[in-house]
């Protein structure tokens, strides 16, 4: 009885920490890179059969990401080689996640549609933190209060 009132306070916790400590960047603290298109790649994402586009710009070792439920993906997947692209990410601080993408001097991603994709996917965040709180606390009054009349 006490492994799920810690399961549950530890799942709050997590919870409320990545909804208080952790929100989206704003587009000043993003990262800008900028370059050619060295290839874009699929990328399943486990554990599901899911894949999204990662893009990966020359002269990068590292590839750039952007997931499967951030608006239209196949926007990433469809850039070619030698295409010129400026983007901003999250790096270093983050997921390297694609925030904002221009091909050309035209936007082809919007940060303000990935901000409220992020938003939407951590709006439950917060309540399921309080469900999770809230049943750990009353997992924890039953066991006190199941402990006491025990004792007397």
């Amino acid at each position: 009885m006490l492994m799920l009132a810690g399961f549950c306070l530890v799942g709050a916790v997590i919870l409320g920490w990545r909804t208080l400590a952790h929100p989206p960047p704003t587009k000043a603290q993003l990262t800008a890179f900028e370059g050619i298109v060295s290839h874009v790649s699929l990328v399943p994402r486990s554990p599901s059969p899911v894949t999204y586009p990662v893009l990966y710009l020359v002269g990068e070792s590292e590839g750039f990401g952007y997931l499967d439920w951030f608006p239209k993906p196949e926007r990433i997947s469809a850039l070619k080689q030698s295409d010129h692209v400026r983007l901003l990410s999250d790096t270093p601080n983050g997921n390297r996640w694609i925030w904002n993408l221009e091909k050309d001097g035209q936007t082809v991603v919007a940060y303000d549609e990935v901000l409220a994709s992020v938003r939407y996917n951590n709006s439950v965040d917060p309540y399921i933190a309080l469900i999770l709180a809230l049943m750990g606390g009353y997992v924890i009054w039953l066991f006190v209060r199941s402990f006491g009349k025990a004792r007397g």
